[in-house]
């Protein structure tokens, strides 16, 4: 995975291929521009280290990926788990009922 970084900053993530071809449309790139190290520091761009998702109750809590930090030299993928608003456990208990009465009514 990557990220476009401007002023120490990140200004997209995930950052793709695509990103990179429609922000430089009259550029040719070689096969897999963004594995070329010298490439992705021309256009600002930094590879991010991804981790694994944390356990986590998917009843009671809500686990969503944040902006990468860079912590010791290395960009890391972030991860943030935080208990469900009673709004989002109802919408998951209708959703699970749905698929129930769906799976029934077939």
């Amino acid at each position: 995975m990557y990220a476009k970084i401007e002023d120490g900053l990140i200004r997209k993530y995930p950052y793709t291929l695509t990103d990179l071809k429609k922000a430089n449309p009259s550029t040719s790139f070689p096969k897999d521009p963004l594995n070329n190290n010298a490439l992705r520091d021309f256009f600002d761009i930094v590879k991010v280290e991804e981790k694994s998702k944390p356990e986590y109750n998917s009843a009671t809590h809500k686990c969503s990926e944040e902006n990468p930090i860079f912590q010791s030299g290395i960009w890391s993928q972030v991860w943030e788990t935080r208990p469900k608003t009673s709004k989002e456990k109802k919408s998951d208990d209708i959703i699970q009922w749905s698929a129930v009465r769906n799976e029934r009514n077939q």
